[in-house]
């Protein structure tokens, strides 16, 4: 710092002009002051009035919650353009006007005077009902032979229940295709839906388009789904009854085998199952 002062006074007379600067400049070095950052540099492209614009959008929309609209009512929809990409991803191609049918619900077409096409989107929901349980049905049997019947219509259940079915018709983007009178859609109309879908591949490319469907998105939440949380044994004792005359064994006979605490008030009884 002493060597910079001595060379700033040998050079003071050529460059007295610029005393102040060179003043400043001592005074910041000795308070150890770092000077004032540069301003930032503005991003490539950003106008002068967004700033401006969106300061006034936050102030008009404060303290106003915002309405969901459909994504049909946005700018920039073009619904034969959406339903054409739709029928791509699916490999349905041919399939286009079955499933504009399924995607316009009852609420809509009633309030359009279509009773005809009410009962023919009723129909592709229960034709795509009644295939997908069937289906399940049977590969959750080959895979699992031994499944009593109640345990097998838990597991259906919860494969085709409102929230496994509703997240199936959001992961397709059906949700942007649905046509109803009513916003936003409960997870029974999506799931609805689903089942609409069905049963319009059905039609169009064979009920081995539909299972290929219902194999790829609704049969995988089988692979990391606990039996237990699903199905609640409520009589375990009468299913095992009920399992073993199917293999025509004679009822199981129960045998008290160990006990202990039997005077406390937790005693604990061991009870064996026997053929």
């Amino acid at each position: 710092m002493a060597a910079f002062r001595r060379v700033v006074r040998s050079v003071s007379p050529l460059v007295s002009s610029h005393r102040p600067v060179l003043s400043q400049l001592l005074r910041t070095m000795s308070l150890d002051v770092q000077p004032e950052p540069w301003p930032p540099v503005p991003a490539w492209g950003r106008k002068r009035w967004l700033r401006a614009w969106v300061s006034k959008e936050r102030h008009l929309n404060r303290g106003k919650v915002p309405i969901e609209v459909p994504r049909s009512q946005k700018p920039n929809w073009d619904y034969d353009a959406e339903l054409l990409a739709f029928t791509s991803r699916l490999g349905e191609k041919d399939a286009r006007q079955l499933l504009r049918l399924a995607f316009s619900k009852q609420s809509y077409s009633g309030n359009e005077g279509g009773g005809e096409q009410c009962l023919e989107g009723t129909q592709l929901l229960e034709e795509g009902k009644r295939l997908a349980v069937a289906f399940l049905n049977r590969v959750i049997v080959e895979w699992m032979p031994a499944l009593p019947d109640s345990a097998l219509e838990a597991l259906t259940e919860a494969l085709l229940g409102d929230e496994a079915l509703a997240k199936v018709a959001c992961d397709l983007g059906m949700a942007e295709l649905i046509v109803d009178a009513e916003f936003p859609f409960s997870k029974s109309t999506l799931r609805s839906t689903v089942f609409s879908v069905l049963g319009a591949i059905a039609r169009s490319g064979g009920s081995d388009r539909a299972e290929l469907f219902v194999r790829d998105f609704v049969l995988p939440p089988l692979s990391w789904m606990d039996l237990f949380e699903v199905w609640s044994v409520e009589d375990p004792m009468a299913v095992l009854v009920q399992e073993m005359a199917k293999c025509g064994d004679a009822p199981p006979e129960t045998r008290l085998t160990r006990h202990t605490g039997i005077h406390t008030l937790l005693p604990i009884y061991f009870v064996g199952i026997y053929r």
